[in-house]
């Protein structure tokens, strides 16, 4: 019934009864309960997939990146080990935090992602999280950092074009300007 009423964007009632389950199955079954643990994804997936829509809506109207911040952290502490949690969700964080204008988050969320996945430096691999990072540090006042990295990231994007030329132009027009 849950995944119906997701699939029909009642985010809402669907994330309700996700919990709802979650909540039966782990008292019943326990934590570790393979029909535990696809409920607790099925949660998941429906706070992370809500936050992404919030996040880019082709609507400005509909969009809404501190909702968005919130529930992919939501999303993120559904996992019980911080090893299981994926990374890609810190970055969304990161740039959820970013867009609602919380920078100090969205550096933590984005300095996080960048340890799991133990980056040495600026690279274009597994998305704009560098991107974001940089323009993050801009806006906190780190300018001598930020031109280093955008440097660095102008020079491979100079090199190979990303597919996203908007959010490039927008990373030059932050840190350029």
């Amino acid at each position: 019934l849950a995944n119906s009423i997701n699939r029909q964007g009642r985010r809402n009632e669907a994330a309700a009864l996700y919990y709802e389950v979650l909540q039966v199955q782990e008292r019943v079954l326990g934590p570790g309960h393979p029909s535990t643990l696809m409920s607790r994804r099925n949660l998941r997936a429906c706070y992370a997939n809500w936050s992404r829509k919030l996040s880019t809506s082709a609507d400005p109207v509909d969009r809404d990146h501190e909702k968005a911040a919130e529930l992919a952290a939501i999303a993120i502490d559904l996992f019980p080990e911080p090893d299981q949690r994926e990374l890609a969700d810190w970055g969304h964080i990161g740039q959820m935090f970013y867009r609602a204008g919380r920078f100090a988050e969205a550096r933590d969320c984005l300095e996080k992602v960048i340890e799991l996945r133990q980056d040495t430096g600026p690279s274009m691999n597994g998305g704009p999280r560098w991107w974001y990072y940089t323009m993050t540090l801009w806006r906190l006042g780190e300018k001598d950092r930020s031109r280093e990295l955008f440097t660095e990231l102008d020079r491979m994007l100079t090199e190979k074009p990303p597919r996203n030329l908007v959010l490039f132009s927008h990373l030059r027009s932050e840190v350029i300007e």
